[in-house]
């Protein structure tokens, strides 16, 4: 199969292109430093054209509603109108569990999300949603970029975190099968985000101080489980301890 992979150099996207590839797919690494931008529209037409299926990996980070619904929604508004033009027959989405939750609405970057997500729905082009729950790498972004000197902040967040290549695998698994409409992943334990930000800490010996850090009207939400997924989401390993301890 020909697979576009949107977003190619980021965490996810990394993990998706290596995995098509090592099964043998035809993979396009589709991003900026390639010609192509999914902000802007330009390359979309020319990386999609003979894709069998594209798989957007793309990601703008940012608190604010208003941006994060313009830019995201309007990366995935370019994505779907090209994939229409170029007649592609799976368009696989990269999402959050529980995204479009009332209880996160606060939450800017949520609500950009929940705007890719409904773009996609009404788009002409076959489709899976992926959702996945918070992977663990977001512990390791945590302490290099939410950090002032020695010290590092998190938010209290219950979840049921999961391996970013595991959630890789799954996607990748999506991409060269049927549209679902949507596939849920998880992983197999639910945990506190702190106290594993620490213990990533703890492993790099690391002599940094993690204080929990609120965010606007979501605190009480994240802390109270918001971010959990259904009790029937497909669990995936490895468990945070078997993954700290192989990193």
């Amino acid at each position: 199969m020909r697979i576009v992979v949107l977003g190619a150099s980021g965490t996810m996207g990394t993990l998706v292109a290596d995995s098509l590839s090592s099964s043998g797919h035809t993979v396009v690494r589709a991003m900026r430093s390639s010609g192509v931008d999914a902000a802007s529209g330009v390359g979309l037409d020319a990386a999609f054209a003979g894709a069998d299926a594209v798989v957007d990996c793309t990601n703008f980070t940012t608190i604010s509603a208003r941006r994060a619904v313009r830019v995201l929604g309007g990366m995935t508004a370019n994505v779907v109108a090209a994939a229409e033009r170029s007649q592609v027959r799976h368009l696989v989405l990269l999402s959050i569990v529980n995204a479009a939750d009332p209880a996160l609405r606060r939450m800017g970057y949520y609500q950009g999300k929940a705007a890719q997500e409904w773009i996609v729905v009404e788009g002409e082009v076959p489709y899976t949603i992926v959702r996945t729950t918070q992977w663990y790498e977001l512990t390791e972004t945590l302490l290099s970029q939410a950090r002032v000197g020695k010290v590092a902040f998190a938010p209290r967040m219950r979840s049921r975190p999961i391996a970013a290549a595991s959630a890789a695998e799954v996607i990748s698994e999506v991409a060269v099968g049927p549209p679902l409409g949507a596939r849920e992943v998880a992983g197999p334990e639910d945990r506190e985000l702190l106290d594993l930000v620490r213990a990533v800490a703890a492993k790099k010996g690391a002599s940094i101080r993690i204080v929990a850090i609120p965010l606007p009207g979501a605190t009480r939400a994240l802390a109270g489980g918001a971010l959990l997924p259904g009790a029937t989401v497909e669990r995936r390993g490895p468990t945070f301890a078997d993954w700290l301890q192989s990193g």
